[in-house]
């Protein structure tokens, strides 16, 4: 069985996030677009949304792999990074738990919440099976 294409395109990643992904090499928008794709896939997105008379599925899809590129990018910029906090005086940083029982990962950028939300509609919707891909 062959492996099914990504539904979003560079140009549609880089026309909604300009200045989010200025300086990100084509190749690491790919490979994230890759990631989301799978993530999409698995997360339980059908194939098929029936609105009225028109099919939205291959929409939804491409929206959440978009919003999920961009949610994977904010995680791993400069000020990024994945960390929840830091505290200074007692040098102490904590990163977001992995454990996708807790949502405060995904809920820590506009893309995530843009993301969690057309999932809980048009997703599973009710178990959260996210893992953070490292990169």
């Amino acid at each position: 069985m062959a492996a099914s294409q990504v539904l979003t395109t560079i140009d549609q990643v880089k026309a909604t996030a300009p200045d989010l992904v200025e300086d990100v090499p084509d190749a690491t928008l790919t490979q994230l677009m890759g990631d989301a794709h799978v993530e999409v896939l698995g997360d339980g997105f059908p194939a098929h949304i029936i609105v009225g008379d028109e099919d939205i599925g291959q929409a939804i899809r491409e929206q959440a792999e978009r919003y999920l590129t961009l949610h994977l990018l904010t995680m791993d910029d400069e000020s990024g990074r994945g960390i929840q906090s830091e505290q200074v005086d007692v040098l102490k940083t904590t990163y977001f738990s992995k454990n996708m029982q807790n949502t405060k990962w995904i809920n820590s950028s506009i893309w995530g919440r843009m993301y969690w939300k057309l999932w809980k509609q048009y997703g599973k919707g009710d178990n959260f099976n996210f893992i953070v891909v490292q990169h």
